[in-house]
């Protein structure tokens, strides 16, 4: 979130950090949700 408030005007450059953002939890939540039974 923090390169996302540093690049706030950059708008090619957050979009990219926003979307690296949203899959890397993604993964996370997936991931968790694999392991739980």
């Amino acid at each position: 979130l923090i390169p996302m408030y540093i690049f706030r005007q950059m708008h090619p450059v957050n979009f990219v950090f926003l979307g690296l953002y949203t899959l890397s939890i993604s993964f996370l939540v997936g991931f968790a949700c694999a392991l739980t039974n």
